[in-house]
C-alpha cells in the first residue's frame, strides 16, 4: 500500500523535477537571447537593411536618417543631444527622478548606446533616438532610452516614423519587442505611443499597482511592443 508520506514525497520529487526543467529552459532562453543581442551589437549600419527609409519628406520636412554607435557621436554632438534632451525633459524628470546631468551625459557615450540621428538639409541635426539591444526576462529587446525632437520638426509625425523605423529593425533581427519607459505628464508621448500599440508590460509599476503592490504613484509607465517571434 502507498503511504501518504510516500505520496508527499514522489510529488515534492515531481515538482523538483518540474522546476529544474523550467530552469533549464529558461537558461537556454536567455543564452539565445544573449547571442541575438550581441550579434547586433556587432552591426554597423543597420539602416543599410532599409534604404528607402532612410528619409522623411512629409509635412514640409526634409529630413535624412542615419545609424550610428556611441564611439562615433563627435563630442558637439553629443553635447547637443544632452542639451536637446534637457531642453525637452528636465521639467518632467525633476518631477519623478530629479536631473542628473552626469548620469545623462554618461547614458549618451554608454559603449551600448545606439543612435538615429536625424539632420536637416543644411545638415543640422535636429531630432534623435538613443536606444540599446538588451535582454529583459530572457527576452531579445530593443529598449528605448530616448525619442528627442528639436522644436522645429516637432508634431510632424516624425516622432512615429522613426519608432516605426526602429520596430522594422527589430523585427528584421529577431528581436521579440521593444521596451520603453515614458512619464505619465508626458501626455503626447503617451498618446503616441499608444496609437502604435504600445502597451503596460507586465513590469510596469501600474501594472504592480493594479494587485496592490504599490502605495503611491510612481509617475512613469514601462509599455512594450509584442513582435510575435518566439
Amino acid at each position: 500500500m502507498q503511504t501518504k508520506d510516500t505520496c508527499w514525497t514522489g510529488s515534492s520529487v515531481s515538482k523538483a523535477k518540474a522546476r529544474k526543467q523550467e530552469q533549464k529552459t529558461r537558461t537556454a532562453k536567455e543564452k539565445r537571447a544573449k547571442a541575438v543581442v550581441d550579434s547586433l551589437k556587432l552591426e554597423t549600419n543597420l539602416l543599410s537593411q532599409f534604404p528607402s527609409l532612410g528619409v522623411y519628406s512629409k509635412n514640409g520636412c526634409n529630413l535624412k536618417v542615419k545609424f550610428c554607435q556611441a564611439s562615433e557621436l563627435s563630442a558637439a554632438i553629443r553635447a547637443w543631444a544632452y542639451e536637446l534632451c534637457e531642453q525637452n525633459m528636465r521639467s518632467l524628470y525633476e518631477d519623478v527622478w530629479g536631473w542628473k546631468p552626469a548620469e545623462k551625459q554618461s547614458e549618451l557615450k554608454h559603449p551600448d548606446a545606439r543612435y538615429l540621428l536625424v539632420h536637416d538639409a543644411d545638415g543640422s541635426t535636429v531630432a534623435y533616438v538613443h536606444f540599446r539591444f538588451e535582454v529583459e526576462d530572457a527576452t531579445p529587446v530593443l529598449y528605448v532610452y530616448e525619442v528627442q525632437l528639436a522644436p522645429a520638426v516637432q508634431r510632424k509625425g516624425l516622432g512615429a516614423f522613426l519608432m516605426t523605423l526602429l520596430k522594422l529593425v527589430a523585427k528584421k533581427n529577431q528581436l521579440e519587442a521593444i521596451m520603453l519607459t515614458v512619464l505619465d505628464a508626458n501626455t503626447a508621448a503617451l498618446k503616441m505611443y499608444t496609437k502604435l500599440g504600445y502597451k503596460p508590460h507586465h513590469t510596469s509599476p501600474s501594472q504592480a499597482d493594479s494587485i496592490g503592490h504599490l502605495e503611491e504613484p510612481t509617475g512613469y509607465e514601462i509599455l512594450s511592443l509584442q513582435l510575435g517571434h518566439q
